[in-house]
């Protein structure tokens, strides 16, 4: 106890030994970096992807708490593994989709190659609601994406919800969001198959959901520690100059 109470004291001299104008730049210094790390906390969590494994099973679920600085709009997605070149033709097609000749009650979009239907049902503690995976729209090596949009009962096959409005979608609490998906339907060639069901995240280098541009300019955030480490580095200089000097007066006024 006594190597820390000294250095505590050692600590506080050294302090009071600064001039008014260091101690507010300490200050300063330090209220920065508290901010920059606060912040960077928050942008972690909101360009985070969450994937959760689910089989393809009719009556199968997954359940997983999701915290989100603030509330949105939910995105979803499943993620297909696949071999490299391997073509998966079942998860559909996004080619140009046809213009229906008559509009119909919600925007949408159709496709001639819509892909094996898949329906999950999303429920949160307060909101329930069925999602449809529409056909394969990116893809790598060694995965497919199919996203989900909500499903409505007057949708044709083929046909899906587009563009999903915010008031249709379901909605991510600020904070913690408890979700369970259940599998409603699956085509046959999907069946058993276990995929990664994304939730996407809010925040992205292009785009963010409502409530997140404040955020987008911590994709710098390394460049904001540099700089903020590098006034540490100064600072550190400039106090020791100072205190050396107040030093080295002392002991000329002591001399004399």
């Amino acid at each position: 106890m006594q190597p820390n109470s000294s250095s505590s004291t050692s600590a506080a001299s050294r302090w009071r030994q600064l001039s008014p104008g260091l101690q507010a730049m300490w200050a300063l210094w330090v209220l920065l970096l508290v901010l920059l790390l606060a912040t960077t906390g928050l942008f972690q969590l909101s360009v985070r992807t969450v994937q959760l494994p689910i089989t393809l099973t009719a009556g199968q679920s997954a359940e997983i708490t999701v915290w989100r600085p603030c509330s949105h709009p939910s995105n979803f997605a499943l993620r297909f593994a696949r071999q490299s070149g391997q073509s998966r033709p079942e998860l559909g097609e996004w080619l140009t989709p046809a213009i229906p000749p008559q509009g119909v009650a919600v925007p949408s979009l159709a496709f001639s190659k819509p892909g094996e239907p898949l329906k999950i049902l999303v429920e949160t503690s307060d909101q329930q609601m069925p999602y449809v995976a529409m056909p394969a729209s990116s893809s790598n090596d060694s995965t497919i994406d199919r996203p989900l949009t909500p499903w409505t009962d007057s949708a044709r096959p083929g046909e899906f919800t587009w563009p999903m409005v915010t008031q249709a979608r379901i909605a991510q609490a600020t904070g913690p969001s408890h979700y369970r998906f259940t599998v409603q339907e699956v085509g046959p060639q999907l069946r058993g198959e276990q995929v990664q069901l994304l939730l996407l995240a809010p925040l992205s280098f292009k785009t963010f959901q409502p409530g997140y541009g404040w955020l987008w300019v911590l994709f710098f955030w390394p460049s904001f520690a540099t700089v903020l480490a590098l006034m540490g580095v100064v600072l550190l200089w400039l106090s020791h100059r100072h205190i050396q000097r107040g030093k080295s007066s002392k002991n000329e006024q002591q001399g004399a």
